[in-house]
């Protein structure tokens, strides 16, 4: 609908352009904010690396973003741009993989070559599926039995037949059914398209559902900032032109823009804006605060609704803003009295003065008090989640842009090891301890591209003065890039402050703010060395999510904990005091690393417990981290299906006596 009141066309998603050309040149350069299934870091840099010519491509990768498949991800991409030779497992099974560039990418061809190679039906194929996906060593070993011992009988020798099975089993329990990859790759073509072609209306859409999101003003900020991106005006709620919620309004010059809805300002909602919109539309625009009084239904709000429209700019047509925010109670009061006489059928007291009088506001005055830009600013963007009229960085921008080397919607993942400075004004400042007692910051920073978080560990805070961390200040920040999973981790090395008064930076030497050399050069691989610890969360501590991409990387370290926060211990599967050690190497190709890991990851996860589990890293630098990862129940079994996983990476699982345990028995 949106698209026929604008452009009178009619979209129909069912007849779109197979491979619209505008669309797949957005996704190929990563734009995949508001996109269906695509919008994450890690799915951000495969679709980019991708590239895709057609939906097909997009549902493989949509299918391939899992546990188990990614690990595939790098392959299938060098193959469609015929940078791979396409090697089939084995020649009759070509046509089965030939529509994914000889990878097995879903459900169904799983179900294929149990049927082509071992003699399956497809019934018992997916019962095989379904019993691989629980993952037990005892089932497992007998469907490899079996699957070995059909394909022998269709003639295929036994080292094949093992191959085969290998390279199906990790998809068994993780890979999407080629009907649901489809039903989700088609959506995010279609969403896709039109965000390439019909911006103004899509992010429309998408800032009209920001309130089911998880931080709903956050998703506003990300949101207004890729309109900023794509050149988009994003206008400021307004009592006379908006409605309830976002919506598109044609400027003079005939652009489209978004206008803020009176709903979306917080702690107002749609229920108490209602009223207020219905009289401006059935008898037009409020002309004064006069006039808001006399005319507004004001029947679902309350002064604190008018306290925050005013404070957010919606007012600002009919009165000042902190004056009509020290007045909102009296002017709740008069319009609800209005509103009572009116429903009575009295005459109201303004009538009393008749129709050709200029009137003052009768039974209130209005106290003045106006705001200052700074504290205007302040209440703007606590209001709206986003500042619209001015950013308080602005002033400092253009003079800091001189010691910049990137703005904060620039940080991506190629960034990692390089020297990098951002400039921007400190938003937020939580203060959290390590386990050894060492405090550090989380720092949300804001430029007027977008908004990033960072760590400020102990050694920075005590090179730095406290106004330099203090909430509102501007500093220049120089900033180690490091990669944790698919997402780029942030930490500062050094930072000054911004005085305003003069314009000058306190404290500031260039050469502090230059990145040291790293061996090799170029992009960092994420290892046990470069990647920083993920800040901790409020205790109890926790771990990656499960449906996360890991990194091969250090754990982050725990939040502070008090005995009766700590998780529970109880006697591990594999005997008491058993933990499990696991040991990966490093290789050149850190998107197979990652898959590895979370491969790995998923598995401990199967299996839930309090046991131990310590990684040993080896990174291609040759040098050897070790560090307590996970809990899970382990076992010989587990430990089996783990080295299974990583027979190619030439890793290991064993069992051990925990160090702790065994050294408590003595």
């Amino acid at each position: 609908a949106p698209v026929r009141e604008t452009t009178g066309a009619v979209v129909d998603l069912l007849t779109l352009p197979e491979a619209d050309p505008a669309t797949m040149e957005t996704l190929g350069r990563g734009e995949t904010f508001g996109v269906f299934q695509l919008e994450s870091a890690g799915m951000r840099r495969y679709v980019q690396e991708l590239k895709p010519k057609s939906v097909a491509e997009i549902c493989a990768m949509v299918a391939l973003y899992r546990p188990g498949p990614m690990a595939h991800i790098p392959t299938y991409i060098r193959a469609s741009h015929g940078e791979e030779a396409i090697q089939h497992p084995h020649p009759d099974l070509a046509d089965i993989l030939a529509d994914t560039h000889g990878v097995i990418v879903y459900q169904d061809q799983v179900l294929q070559i149990a049927q082509r190679f071992a003699g399956y039906t497809l019934g018992e194929a997916d019962v095989m599926r379904k019993a691989m996906g629980k993952k037990k060593a005892e089932v497992m070993a007998a469907e490899s039995s079996r699957f070995i011992e059909g394909a022998a009988a269709n003639g295929y020798p036994e080292d094949r037949a093992r191959a085969v099975w290998e390279l199906i089993e990790p998809f068994a329990g993780y890979a999407f059914n080629k009907a649901h990859a489809w039903c989700y790759g088609n959506i995010a073509y279609q969403t896709a398209y039109l965000k390439t072609n019909h911006a103004v209306e899509y992010l429309t859409a998408v800032l009209q559902l920001a309130g089911s999101s998880p931080d709903p003003y956050e998703r506003i900020a990300q949101a207004v900032a890729e309109c900023a991106r794509l050149g988009i005006e994003v206008l400021p709620p307004d009592i006379n032109s908006s409605t309830s919620t976002f919506g598109i309004e044609r400027q003079e010059d005939g652009a489209l823009a978004i206008r803020f809805g009176l709903g979306d300002i917080k702690n107002v909602g749609p229920a108490a804006v209602e009223g207020i919109i219905a009289v401006r539309e059935k008898n037009g625009p409020y002309r004064d605060v006069d006039d808001f009084c006399k005319r507004a239904d004001l029947e679902g709000a309350t002064s604190r609704t008018i306290e925050h429209l005013a404070l957010a700019g919606a007012l600002d047509e009919i009165g000042d803003r902190g004056t009509l925010r020290a007045n909102s109670e009296r002017i709740a009061n008069l319009a609800k009295r209005e509103r009572e006489l009116r429903d009575s059928g009295q005459s109201t007291m303004f009538d009393l003065f008749g129709s050709e009088v200029d009137t003052p506001m009768p039974g209130v005055e209005l106290v003045d008090a106006p705001l200052d830009q700074d504290e205007r600013l302040r209440w703007e963007k606590e209001l709206l989640g986003v500042y619209l009229s001015e950013h308080p960085f602005r002033r400092a921008a253009q003079e800091l842009a001189a010691h910049t080397t990137h703005q904060v919607a620039d940080l991506s993942l190629e960034l990692v090891g390089q020297a990098v400075t951002v400039a921007g004004m400190i938003t937020q400042v939580t203060v959290r301890y390590t386990r050894d007692n060492r405090r550090f910051y989380l720092v949300g920073l804001e430029d007027l591209s977008g908004r990033v978080e960072l760590a400020v560990w102990s050694d920075v805070l005590e090179t730095s003065s406290e106004e330099t961390w203090a909430q509102g200040q501007i500093v220049p920040v120089s900033l180690e890039c490091r990669e944790r999973g698919d997402r780029l981790n942030l930490s500062a090395r050094r930072a000054v402050p911004w005085n305003a008064a003069d314009g000058t930076l306190i404290g500031f030497r260039p050469e502090e703010f230059q990145a040291p050399p790293r061996r090799g050069g170029g992009r960092r691989r994420a290892t046990a060395q470069s990647v920083a610890p993920t800040p901790p969360a409020p205790p109890p501590a926790t771990t990656t999510p499960r449906n996360g991409n890991g990194a091969i990387a250090a754990p982050p370290p725990p939040a502070a904990t008090t005995e009766a926060e700590s998780p529970e211990v109880r006697s591990p599967v594999g005997g008491e005091g058993s933990q499990l050690v696991i040991t990966i190497y490093e290789t050149e190709d850190d998107v197979t690393d990652r898959a590895l890991l979370k491969t790995v990851e998923a598995l401990l996860g199967d299996h839930p417990g309090g046991d131990g589990v310590r990684l040993v890293i080896h990174d291609t630098d040759g040098l050897e981290q070790e560090f307590d990862w996970k809990q899970a129940s382990v076992s010989e079994e587990l430990a089996r299906s783990i080295e299974k996983v990583l027979a190619a990476n030439k890793g290991t699982a064993r069992l051990t006596r925990s160090p702790n345990l065994a050294g408590a028995r003595g």
